[in-house]
């Protein structure tokens, strides 16, 4: 009975290393994914994007499209479900713009 379990336990280990090596990339990317917003390694996940996941050149076509601009300030409170919120502490308390040069 003993030799049983063991043996069934080494084949499910066996077939759970073989699929984890033939999704090993997915796996991987899915990893980044999860992580991609981490304050630790947002900086270096966005530098390396086209490491890690995949990607290809977009051309521009033979006339670009210019946007107005409109260049406004941001207001210094926001309605969030009914209650008045401070936009400087958002922008902090969620590393929106902690690399940018936010001065609060």
């Amino acid at each position: 009975m003993k030799k049983k379990i063991l043996t069934g336990a080494a084949a499910i280990m066996l077939v759970l290393l073989c699929l984890a090596g033939f999704f090993y990339s997915d796996i991987v990317r899915l990893y980044k994914v999860i992580t991609l917003f981490d304050a630790g390694v947002i900086v270096e996940n966005f530098r390396n994007m086209d490491s890690l996941f995949p990607v290809r050149r977009v051309y521009r076509g033979p006339v670009a499209f210019e946007f107005k601009r409109q260049p406004c300030s941001l207001p210094e409170t926001y309605i969030y479900k009914g209650e008045t919120k401070n936009l400087a502490q958002f922008i902090d308390d969620t590393d929106t713009n902690r690399h940018g040069g936010h001065q609060g």
